[in-house]
């Protein structure tokens, strides 16, 4: 009867193991797919500065320091 009840035992940490596992691979690919769109986000904004400081040649020549 001991036999089973380790048996038991150790089927029940290695399915929580499991999950836990699966939560943490969810956590990790929820979190990449934040970073993925935060970069976007910078590189769209990245772009768009370029594209500003192209078609206006003089800005950034004055700075206003009362701001």
């Amino acid at each position: 009867m001991e036999y089973h009840k380790g048996m038991i035992d150790s089927i029940t940490s290695m399915h929580m193991a499991m999950e836990q596992a699966q939560l943490m691979q969810q956590v990790q690919t929820s979190v990449m797919a934040s970073a993925i769109d935060l970069a976007e986000v910078q590189g769209d904004a990245v772009a768009a500065l370029i594209n500003e400081a192209v078609t206006d040649p003089m800005l950034g020549q004055n700075v206003n320091i009362l701001a």
